[in-house]
């Protein structure tokens, strides 16, 4: 995303580091200067979407830092966020792994748990990304591990807000391996310890999960539920707990129940945020499968409006007119189509974060492509890799118009144009190697 103050702060953050890099060591004080200077460009470039230049400047941070071991820590670990934001899963296990050989070792294990409790879930944070992988003994060996790191943290570490941060990351590990028994006795002595805390609520929230999703029991996990909210109803989990409750009846088709539910979230707990929007959408979902479509739209322009930084505020556009199309009212779908692709582009000049302006972005494509604009969606998909230069997510778009231009618009020649263009933009990707794989299909074929 371009930025000219952001620019300018990097530009000037750079600087720094050029300027003073080379006597850090020589005077006092000056290193913290310049890895917090190398930090800060890192992290801006972070901000404004420039993944790629990102990681780089927090991997020169890495070496920077040696002597600052909390923000050398910080280096490697943003590192990993990034390369998971890039869609890079090797490389963020990579990263992660590092991280706990070098920091989650028993003779410095605590004092990293009180850098930042967020390094916590590091081992779990593994153990998911190699699951996603297909790599299921490395994600078990990792969820054990998990357990023995938390289990050696709580023995350990006098900090009470470390070992607190540790016994609830046990409490996921045994939740996350399916141990029911372990997580509700576990759940049990966290209620002992913090009795008079706020954590209570969350505490039999997850109870109530273990109830429906670990024993089969809904009617009972409705109940406790509800008794969430009866009980601490000023909680932030009385909303989620009337949004889980209503979701069980949902499943089992009990529409009248779940709305009613819903509509408690969004009447009772207006501001609540994710859970009053969520309440909103599956209302609107209810609604539309039922017949009741002006109802459903009247509710999802609501929610576009009154949630436009949302998921489901995103979505809703695209939800009208995708109806509209089912039920063949072509004008209104039309007009739907007009106010969508208006709606994202008022959200995209207007100041909200980089990725809402990316989702609304990809939902403008995913527009054209519901209306048949197939010129539109591959001409919208080829600009967003130069706007938004530093995101990844757009870096395969060449791939898709191509695709679109081949198969919807009949236009082989183009959709070599375009691979070429992406070879030649990424080489040595592998992005680039499917790319190459297309286009010597296309040219060969003539």
């Amino acid at each position: 995303i371009k930025d000219p103050f952001l620019d300018r702060a990097i530009e000037s953050f750079g600087d720094i580091v050029k300027v003073y890099r080379d006597d850090m060591l020589e005077v006092e004080g000056l290193e913290e200067i310049v890895v917090s200077a190398q930090m800060d460009l890192a992290e801006l470039e972070f901000r404004t979407g420039r993944y790629e230049a990102s990681r780089k400047d927090f991997e020169e941070a890495i070496i920077l830092a040696e002597g600052v071991p909390p923000a050398r820590a910080n280096a490697i670990y943003s590192c990993g966020v990034i390369s998971e934001e890039m869609r890079e899963p090797q490389r963020a296990i990579a990263y992660y792994e590092r991280f706990v050989k070098e920091y989650f070792t028993e003779e410095n294990f605590t004092q990293t748990a009180s850098w930042n409790e967020q390094y916590l879930i590091i081992p779990l944070t593994i153990r998911k990304l190699y699951s996603a992988l297909g790599k299921k003994d490395e994600a078990a060996g990792w969820l054990d591990r998990s357990e023995e790191l938390y289990s050696q943290l709580i023995d350990s570490t006098d900090r009470e807000t470390v070992r607190k941060a540790a016994r609830f990351n046990l409490l996921t590990t045994y939740l996350e391996g399916k141990k029911w028994e372990q997580s509700v006795e576990h759940i049990e002595e966290l209620k002992r310890i913090y009795a008079d805390g706020p954590d209570i609520p969350g505490l039999l929230f997850i109870e109530a999960m273990i109830t429906d999703e670990g024993y089969g029991r809904p009617a009972q996990a409705i109940d406790q539920y509800k008794n969430i909210k009866e009980t601490y109803p000023d909680s932030r989990e009385a909303p989620r707990a009337l949004l889980a409750a209503a979701d069980i009846h949902k499943r089992e088709k009990r529409y009248d129940e779940a709305l009613v539910l819903y509509r408690t979230v969004t009447e009772d707990y207006r501001n609540a945020g994710a859970e009053t929007v969520q309440a909103e959408w599956q209302i609107a979902g209810i609604l539309a499968a039922r017949g009741s479509w002006n109802e459903a739209s009247l509710k999802y322009k609501e929610i576009y409006q009154n949630f436009p930084r949302s998921e489901q505020g995103l979505k809703s556009p695209l939800a009208i007119i995708r109806n509209y199309r089912k039920k063949n009212e072509q004008d209104a779908a039309r007009a739907a189509y007009e106010q969508a692709l208006d709606h994202y582009e008022r959200l995209i000049l207007s100041q909200v974060p980089a990725l809402v302006k990316i989702m609304a972005e990809s939902h403008i494509v995913t527009a054209h492509s519901d209306m048949e604009h197939w010129k539109e969606a591959a001409d919208r998909l080829l600009v967003l890799p130069d706007r938004y230069p530093g995101y990844p997510g757009f870096w395969g778009n060449y791939l898709m118009a191509a695709s679109i231009y081949e198969k919807e618009l009949g236009s082989p020649d183009r959709a070599a144009e375009i691979l070429k263009q992406c070879i030649d933009r990424f080489p040595g990707t592998t992005l680039a190697a499917e790319a190459e794989k297309q286009y010597t299909r296309l040219t060969e074929t003539k």
